[in-house]
């Protein structure tokens, strides 16, 4: 009864949520775009509900450590820019219902010694905005988020077109909520700091010359407000990755 009482609970949080959710599958590799060269990407992502994550910090709230946090599906869009043959710039962009967020980020390969291995940091900043259709009784309520967030990523080359992708992620998230005139508690239940740890693997398959490349992820990442208490949530994403044709890609 207990967990049936906890599953309703997220699923109304879901419900009455402004669906301030943040693209977490990291579907990326750390190969970098060549320089001059532009890649787009679509995605499919399952994606932690910041708001929902952020009642961790109430006192009264019924989730304990290790209790699952309510997510969305999250469609994202990317496109990037390779600078130079060690780093490239990234933007994303995802929506969901009733809100919207985004990314910039920064990827750099790291030095290494084995050719058929690849590491690299994508340092980002992210910020999301949602409006809210019943926040405890305001309407009008909105939602704000804003952070960053630094991968670590290795790539394995083990054949002519398969990689193995696992990721290291610390990610850091302001959650503010303005339009709240009814009830102070409410704010500060869900105005807070989240920190988010997360473990990612994957792989990915690459066209000749990587024009094209389907990659899927799986993994776990764990939020908190460091109170001790904490929320996990999987992660599940599928994306797929398209270099532009021109001259040089024959």
């Amino acid at each position: 009864m207990n967990k049936i009482r906890k599953i309703l609970l997220v699923l109304s949080a879901m419900l009455l949520s402004a669906c301030a959710v943040i693209d977490s599958a990291c579907l990326e590799t750390a190969k970098t775009i060549e320089p001059g060269h532009i890649r787009t990407g679509v995605e499919l992502s399952i994606g932690p509900d910041l708001e929902t994550s952020a009642y961790l910090a109430k006192d009264d709230f019924n989730f304990k450590n290790g209790d699952a946090l309510g997510g969305w599906i999250v469609p994202a869009f990317k496109i990037g820019f390779g600078i130079d043959d060690n780093s490239d710039l990234q933007l994303k962009v995802w929506g969901t219902y009733n809100g919207i967020g985004g990314r910039i980020y920064y990827k750099s390969l790291l030095h290494s010694s084995n050719p058929n291995r690849q590491s690299a940091i994508a340092p980002g900043i992210n910020f999301i905005k949602s409006h809210s259709d019943d926040l405890d009784g305001n309407t009008e309520a909105l939602i704000r988020t804003y952070g960053f967030e630094i991968p670590y990523i290795n790539t394995l080359r083990t054949g002519k077109h398969l990689r193995l992708n696992w990721i290291l992620r610390y990610g850091y998230d302001r959650v503010q909520v303005e339009g709240v005139s009814n009830n102070d508690a409410v704010d500060s239940a869900i105005s807070t700091d989240l920190h988010r740890f997360a473990a990612i693997g994957g792989l990915s398959l690459h066209t000749q010359k990587d024009i094209l490349s389907l990659q899927v992820n799986l993994g776990v990442e764990a939020i908190t407000p460091l109170n001790n208490r904490y929320g996990y949530m999987p992660i599940i994403g599928v994306g797929l990755n398209i270099k532009p044709y021109n001259k040089r890609n024959k």
